[in-house]
């Protein structure tokens, strides 16, 4: 399988934001928080949905983390 091309990585974009949200909430951040997901990105989430016209509730809603390796 062919990597993808490194114009797809923008490393120092990639700092600047992991960076900033450490900053402003590395705390809150690296902790294990809420098993239903996080807060900020569960409410990004839902008001995407709201302006495509979908009714989700913050209830119905589960952020959950995956990871992926190649096949062999």
């Amino acid at each position: 399988m062919a990597r993808p091309a490194e114009e797809f990585f923008p490393i120092e974009e990639l700092q600047t934001c992991v960076n900033a949200v450490l900053r402003r909430e590395g705390t809150e951040v690296l902790n294990l928080g809420p098993s239903d997901g996080y807060p900020p990105l569960k409410a990004a989430l839902l008001e995407m949905l709201h302006r495509d016209g979908i009714a989700a509730k913050d209830e119905n809603l589960l952020v959950t983390m995956a990871a992926s390796s190649p096949s062999i």
